[in-house]
């Protein structure tokens, strides 16, 4: 098992990503944790089994990391 971070704050990239990262790696088992900087609640909704942990404003990839 892996972990994926993924810092983001634009939720058309994170759906573009996601869905490919399921497509590519169905059997794989990963851990999926999201460092959300504004993300729309709809999108947290479609992606359950993802982590998502709130990061404070400006965005600054370094500490989203």
């Amino acid at each position: 098992m892996f972990t994926i971070i993924i810092p983001t704050r634009t939720d058309r990239l994170l759906d573009n990503l996601l869905s490919s990262l399921a497509a590519s790696s169905p059997s794989s088992p990963y851990e999926l944790i999201v460092a959300d900087n504004g993300l729309n609640p709809d999108t947290r909704a479609r992606y359950p089994s993802a982590r998502f942990v709130d990061i404070p404003e400006p965005f600054c990839f370094a500490k989203a990391i």
